[in-house]
């Protein structure tokens, strides 16, 4: 989540990386709004009856080439340059089972009275928004904080340069045809990730060594694993 006032490009960086991706062929993203029942039927190929769809939905998430059997994943890209505008404010159920859907090991089982059941095989959620400060603590407030979703996220502070750039440059022709080209590599690639053994000593050794962070407020996000 990028964090900053208005006029720091928190949008054109968001803006940016979303062409890039569409250019080289991810389709999995959801809509501008979406309530939480609409994005959990999305990501398991149901309609609003909860029967099974084949082509892309009001969502706009691409169900082409999934079988949805157990050994499928069900990605879904939250892109938004006004996180607030998808989230909403104080929305604590919907953070809650973003975290769900972020850390599962299992498919994700979804039953609430008078609603179709929702199973969605195995959840994939990437999420990339912008806020200002204050959207921010409208979108997450403090009781939010001892919950596993906001551990899960990045937070980075955008500062105002003070530069004025009325039309922002092109990029360069040939570092956008070497992303493109690189994410669809990133495509074509499964199996088991690893780390190597002087990575994970690495890893494990900052994990312990790590004295935290000064603000109290960080007492929960610090107490998360690794």
């Amino acid at each position: 989540v990028l964090i900053g006032e208005p006029g720091s490009r928190k949008s054109t960086a968001i803006k940016r990386i979303t062409s890039l991706m569409m250019e080289a062929g991810y389709s999995s993203f959801a809509a501008d709004k979406a309530t939480m029942q609409s994005l959990l039927r999305d990501m398991a190929g149901l309609d609003e009856n909860g029967q099974p769809i084949g082509a892309d939905d009001l969502a706009g998430v691409s169900l082409d080439g999934f079988s949805f059997g157990t050994s499928e994943y069900t990605p879904v890209a939250l892109f938004h340059d006004e996180l607030s505008d998808f989230l909403g404010s104080n929305n604590l159920d919907y953070i809650r089972i973003l975290g769900s859907l972020w850390d599962i090991a299992k498919p994700y089982d979804y039953r609430v009275k008078n609603a179709a059941p929702i199973k969605i095989p195995t959840p994939v959620v990437n999420m990339l928004g912008a806020s200002t400060p204050s959207q921010y603590h409208t979108m997450f407030p403090p009781e939010i904080d001892g919950q596993g979703f906001l551990s899960r996220l990045i937070r980075v502070s955008v500062p105002e340069t003070g530069r004025r750039i009325p039309v922002p440059p092109s990029m360069d022709a040939d570092l956008r045809h070497q992303i493109v080209s690189a994410m669809r590599r990133i495509q074509t690639l499964s199996g088991e990730v690893t780390v190597s053994k002087e990575a994970d000593d690495f890893r494990c050794a900052q994990y312990i060594a790590w004295k935290g962070v000064r603000d109290k407020r960080f007492q929960t996000y610090e107490t998360r694993r690794y």
